[in-house]
């Protein structure tokens, strides 16, 4: 999406792009800005952790439901499964 964004050019990949469903749509939201702010771990990117998103919750006001702090989670390992699986 950073490409489509500073060159106009579409990826392949994101042509046919599924739409969130509204209903946790705002997790993606949460999850882009909890992603943006990760801390670096030398070698490897660091997960997310339960003290990043109550750090997150906390400073910006955000109620946060068991359910979303899971899918938060959820996402974040397969975000970094997607990374260790492009490094091969």
């Amino acid at each position: 999406m950073m490409a489509y964004q500073a060159m106009g050019i579409m990826p392949e990949e994101l042509e046919n792009e599924p739409e969130l469903n509204p209903l946790v749509r705002h997790v993606w939201g949460w999850f882009c800005e909890l992603n943006q702010a990760r801390n670096a771990g030398g070698m490897a990117v660091s997960p997310i952790g339960y003290q990043d998103i109550k750090a997150w919750s906390d400073m910006t006001g955000t109620k946060i439901m068991p359910w979303e702090v899971t899918a938060l989670r959820k996402t974040d390992a397969a975000f970094l499964h997607s990374i260790n699986l492009a490094k091969g």
